[in-house]
């Protein structure tokens, strides 16, 4: 019986050390961008080494310091030096939350069908009844693209399903506008 459990063991010893590389790697490049390591669990994972991509399904939450990612499936994909080049997270609907750090904790929740996020470009695009709230601003397109360095929101042009965002009225007691989402 030990023998069998530690040929099986020696059988998975490689997708073993890919795991546990890729989720290395993966807390590493997100550090560099975010200072914290990154944290993923889910039902299911498979791992293309060929490919260079890592897939986890169902119940998938991501976890980074401030920010949160639900999903029923999230694909990693890495380039040739194993940096994160694309992340596509996919709901009904994806969540992405981020809570400030500052004294104010303000939060931020993107949904969509569709979440990408490329690093290199600081991009997060929300596809498919995309919206991302802030400060009770809520900003809803078909597509939705938030630089995470410029912190500048926008809605490409689309005649069928027009960008609509709702914001809230000035609140005096706290001195404050509520319109921290800045759009394009």
């Amino acid at each position: 019986m030990f023998k069998a459990l530690m040929k099986l063991v020696n059988k998975m010893q490689p997708l073993l050390n890919l795991s546990t590389s890729l989720l290395l790697l993966l807390g590493s490049t997100m550090a560099q961008a975010h200072g914290e390591l990154i944290h993923v669990s889910s039902d299911q994972m498979v791992i293309d080494t060929a490919k260079h991509t890592a897939t986890y399904l169902d119940k998938v939450k991501a976890h980074q310091g401030q920010r949160t990612l639900s999903a029923d499936r999230l694909v990693i994909n890495q380039g040739k030096s194993n940096s994160v080049q694309k992340m596509i997270a996919y709901g009904n609907p994806a969540v992405s939350t981020y809570t400030s750090p500052d004294k104010e904790h303000k939060k931020s929740i993107g949904k969509a069908r569709q979440i990408i996020y490329i690093p290199n470009q600081h991009l997060v695009r929300y596809q498919h009844n995309a919206s991302l709230e802030q400060d009770g601003n809520i900003f809803k397109g078909q597509i939705i693209n938030y630089n995470t360095q410029t912190e500048i929101a926008n809605s490409p042009s689309n005649p069928l399903h027009p960008t609509v965002i709702t914001i809230p009225p000035y609140d005096r007691h706290k001195n404050t506008s509520s319109t921290s989402t800045k759009s394009r």
